[in-house]
């Protein structure tokens, strides 16, 4: 039976870190909240974005690097795919999140009516089992506008294994939330690597799985991706629905996505 863990094949952050951005770090029970540098929301409403599994100063690198307006936490675990899920499986922490990070920047004075436009969720890797169940409990789904999804989703293989049949049981929240992207009715956009995990469904058969079950199709690379290290191969778009395949099956490719993620990001409009 497949496990819920997942074994990280390279560490978490960039043997050159990045220079951490300008601003506030605030920590929150769950997380570490990024406040950049300038911001103030006053009576406007803004963009939340949770990041799950990925060093904080890499992911705030990225956010600033993005362009993209608002405030990040970011959530990081010690262990595998399955402390993710355990901590997000009651239904606590992401509502937690949220109102914590409410609080903090009202007592900060940057927000004089709190209140998040859009709330983004983006994962990396050892975290799609965090994202899982987020998406079981309906009242987190709904609130959730965005999937950001870079190599991470997972899962086993349903009966013989070597007929790579993906465990349907296992992706179902995330192809509702990727039939309602298709619809236009949320955003989701996703990234994979080559690398094949061995006895269980890689992020490149997980991403088949789901373009299969839309009827759709891949198409070879028609756009210049702008980070250097992800070569763009092939690409499925239908709405706010963003499957994007990259080369490579190494440890190192596998990184890249998260080292790299501001550029996923920057397919969203920035409002």
């Amino acid at each position: 039976m497949f496990s819920a863990a997942f074994i990280l094949l390279v560490p978490l952050s960039p043997a050159a870190p990045p220079a951490p951005p300008k601003g506030q770090r605030i920590a929150l029970t769950d997380g570490q909240l990024f406040i950049p540098e300038g911001f103030r929301a006053g009576d406007k409403s803004f963009n939340l974005y949770l990041h799950l599994h990925g060093a904080a100063n890499v992911t705030e690198a990225n956010f600033a690097r993005s362009g993209h307006s608002g405030v990040l936490v970011t959530v990081v675990i010690p262990g595998l795919s399955s402390v993710y899920a355990k901590h997000f499986q009651d239904g606590k922490s992401f509502p937690r999140i949220l109102d914590e990070a409410q609080a903090k920047l009202t007592e900060q004075k940057l927000v004089d009516k709190p209140a998040f436009a859009r709330v983004i969720v983006s994962s990396f890797s050892a975290d799609y089992g965090g994202v899982r169940e987020m998406l079981k409990d309906g009242s987190i789904f709904n609130r959730i506008d965005v999937l950001m999804l870079a190599d991470t989703i997972y899962a086993s293989y349903a009966g013989d294994p070597a007929q790579h049949h993906v465990n349907a049981e296992q992706m179902a929240g995330f192809l509702k939330f990727a039939k309602l992207a298709a619809e236009g009715k949320k955003w989701m956009i996703l990234s994979h690597c080559d690398l094949q995990p061995d006895g269980y469904a890689s992020t490149g058969e997980t991403a088949d799985y789901l373009i299969a079950e839309l009827k759709g199709k891949r198409e070879k690379a028609a756009v210049e991706w702008p980070a250097e290290r992800l070569k763009l191969q092939s690409q499925f778009r239908s709405k706010q629905l963003e499957i994007y395949g990259f080369t490579g099956a190494t440890g190192a490719d596998h990184m890249h996505h998260l080292q790299e993620i501001w550029a996923l990001w920057q397919r969203l409009p920035k409002n």
